[in-house]
């Protein structure tokens, strides 16, 4: 059988307050189309909205691109799986289920298959929390709860195993970077299995011998390893497999400038989203961005008094801040974040009091 896997959609997602909307539209609709192209059934291993409780916006995208699906199905005779990642909610998700059936089936925790004498195991994220309430005991681990869904699974060496998990050794991109790994589980749990199509670490890559990670379907943060493609997997009876890479274009790449103000005026604007780092002390980001958002059509983030390197940041003095408000706000354009609400400063705030005080 032909499998198409994907992973991290994260539809509804914002880049730097820009909607992407359209962006995720587009590489949806390639997905479609190599559905038919190729006849291959399709894996969506988790992380389907960006958060538990997605705009209309997103909802609606959703529909229309599982609407496709569904009849690429009908015409193809192919079938679409989905799992719950750790951004979805899965009581919303399986809203859609009924909706959806039989061509799309939606994983609430686990499920076993068998298509064209492949057999498939889907496993949704996993916390132990939610398999002490499944399977009425305490986790100490996410590997404990990780295998006590996967305990009855039968003939593991003939199965390909999707999860949306991190695994150990998996690397993260920048769009990750300041996210902790705590849920990973061990290499050892997933051995037995000859092929695990992974999702939620973004960076496409290889686990070990045998877990392959989709990677994201579009790039979230400047900087970070992007593929440009979507894998296509040939899997036998007996548990062995081939893939193919398919190129897969974005509406609109991520670029990041760096030099002066002059320089930065002279690059071509390709229409990218961009971030401009302006190597010049004396000179705000305010000063700037007039000039260079008429420059730029998707200018998104401006940073000036940037270093030739990391090293000369990271040995720079200890800043200090005449309020909290203020060192919150320095905090989330350092990592080119939305700055919080007042309301999350102020919960925030009290936490950052209640630890210190304890």
């Amino acid at each position: 059988m032909k499998l198409i896997h994907i992973g991290d959609l994260h539809i509804g997602k914002t880049f730097h307050k820009h909607s992407i909307i359209e962006d995720q539209r587009h590489v949806l609709n390639q997905i479609v189309d190599l559905m038919h192209a190729q006849q291959a059934n399709l894996i969506i291993a988790g992380d389907v909205f960006d958060s538990a409780n997605p705009s209309l916006e997103a909802q609606e995208l959703f529909l229309e691109f599982a609407s496709k699906v569904r009849e690429a199905c009908k015409q193809r005779n192919l079938h679409c799986w989905i799992t719950v990642g750790n951004h979805d909610s899965t009581r919303r998700l399986m809203l859609f289920s009924s909706f959806l059936r039989p061509e799309i089936d939606i994983i609430e925790d686990v499920m076993t298959t068998v298509v064209d004498d492949v057999k498939l195991c889907f496993l949704s994220f996993v916390k132990p929390v939610t398999a002490e309430m499944r399977f009425n005991k305490v986790f100490d681990s996410y590997s404990n709860a990780f295998n006590a869904y996967l305990e009855n699974v039968q003939d593991k060496a003939h199965t390909v195993l999707t999860i949306h998990q991190s695994v150990e050794k998996c690397t993260t991109g920048k769009s990750e970077a300041l996210t902790f790994f705590d849920d990973a589980v061990l290499l050892k749990d997933v051995a037995d299995f000859p092929l695990v199509l992974a999702a939620h670490i973004h960076k496409k890559q290889k686990v070990g011998t045998n877990v392959y990670y989709c990677g994201s379907l579009l790039p979230y943060a400047f900087g970070d390893s992007y593929s440009y493609d979507v894998r296509v997997w040939d899997i036998q009876p007996d548990g062995t497999y081939t893939y193919e890479d398919y190129p897969i274009t974005i509406l609109h790449d991520l670029q990041v400038i760096k030099g002066n103000l002059q320089h930065c005026l002279s690059q071509k604007d390709t229409g990218a989203f961009v971030k401009v780092e302006l190597i010049d002390e004396t000179l705000t980001p305010e000063f700037a961005i007039t000039e260079l958002k008429a420059h730029f059509k998707n200018l998104v983030t401006v940073t000036a008094g940037v270093k030739d390197t990391w090293e000369a940041d990271l040995n720079k003095p200890m800043e200090q801040f005449a309020s909290f408000t203020e060192a919150i706000d320095s905090f989330c354009q350092q990592i080119e974040i939305p700055e919080f609400t007042a309301e999350q400063k102020a919960l925030i705030e009290e936490v950052i009091h209640e630890v210190t005080n304890s």
